[in-house]
């Protein structure tokens, strides 16, 4: 069976839908991989923001802060835009 499907394959008989499958799946692992790592810039600007010291420190953290936020953000809308329902992906939420 495996030797008519590689026969078939190619001839181009058959569609290489797995592969486009495969490619997407490989985009939203490393899509959810820079959306954790963007929650946890921001946490950790967050905790910059507290212990800042001194007006240049505290602009500093803010920026960097307001920064994280978007970053975050525009992933979360890159996500959202892929229409997937990403809570029924290898069983978790991000």
């Amino acid at each position: 069976m495996l030797k008519r499907y590689m026969m078939q394959r190619e001839a181009g008989q058959v569609e290489e839908s797995r592969s486009i499958t495969r490619e997407k799946q490989r985009e939203m692992d490393k899509l959810r991989a820079e959306i954790k790592q963007a929650l946890e810039d921001k946490r950790a600007t967050e905790i910059m923001f507290q212990f800042a010291v001194g007006d240049d420190e505290v602009e500093w953290a803010i920026l960097r802060q307001m920064a994280a936020e978007q970053r975050y953000r525009m992933l979360l809308n890159k996500a959202r835009a892929m229409d997937v329902e990403w809570s029924k992906l290898r069983g978790f939420v991000l």
